[in-house]
């Protein structure tokens, strides 16, 4: 299988729960955000 890089075209920071968390956009319009600070904001332990 080939791995495609994740190459972002945009980055903004958005405030999720008081907390600033950034959220970047491909080209192809998906859009990608790090799970661990959500699971961090909801008190949510993120197994590893």
């Amino acid at each position: 299988m080939t791995e495609k890089a994740l190459v972002p075209i945009e980055q903004k920071e958005v405030v999720f729960y008081k907390d600033t968390i950034v959220a970047v956009r491909l080209d192809d319009g998906e859009i990608y955000v790090p799970i661990r600070p959500i699971c961090d904001n909801l008190g949510v332990t993120l197994a590893g």
